[in-house]
């Protein structure tokens, strides 16, 4: 099989969870799984997730049962509690979360698309910041709503160095995109 998940993969992908699960089970997608699944982007080599499941054996096996799915040639990264993965807070984020798609017991969800800007903003590596103006595009998001959503994010930022780049980060991403305009 290929060494890249596109969005024919990634629904089979789904198929699979979903014909193991013994109960249901919720799952958020994020990164660039989710630029995969709206066709942002053509193909990725990894499938990223925070998962909420009701049965602890699902729980604790759904982590290597994902990969088995996925193949070796995928990486997966997932866990019960994807709030700062990147080292950003992310509150909020199952309540925010977008429905995709239901696969039987299987709830797809995904980061609400400006959660995901800005979880590519903190990171800040030049895929990273083209991922995010793609999603401003895409979801036609507005500057007022990432701006909402950032201060939110900002309170409740423990006070750190890294707290101080991802507002400096935020800036020149925001600037960059006026400018564009």
């Amino acid at each position: 099989m290929s060494s890249l998940l596109d969005q024919e993969r990634l629904r089979l992908f789904f198929e699979g969870i979903s014909r193991e699960i013994r109960s249901d089970l919720t799952v958020y997608l994020t990164g660039g799984t989710v630029l995969i699944y709206h066709g942002i982007r053509p193909a990725t080599t990894d499938i990223d997730f925070g998962f909420d499941a009701t049965d602890s054996i699902d729980r604790e096996s759904l982590p290597e049962l994902a990969q088995r799915i996925a193949g070796l040639d995928i990486r997966v990264q997932c866990s019960e509690e994807m709030a700062g993965w990147s080292l950003m807070p992310l509150p909020r984020y199952r309540e925010r979360a977008l429905l995709l798609g239901r696969y039987g017991r299987l709830t797809v969800k995904s980061i609400h698309p400006i959660d995901l800007v800005l979880a590519k903003v903190h990171r800040g590596y030049a895929e990273d910041l083209a991922d995010a103006k793609a999603l401003m595009d895409h979801f036609q998001l507005s500057m007022e709503e990432l701006g909402v959503r950032f201060k939110e994010i900002f309170a409740a930022y423990p006070a750190s160095t890294e707290k101080g780049e991802f507002r400096q980060g935020f800036d020149r991403f925001v600037q960059r995109l006026q400018e564009a305009k």
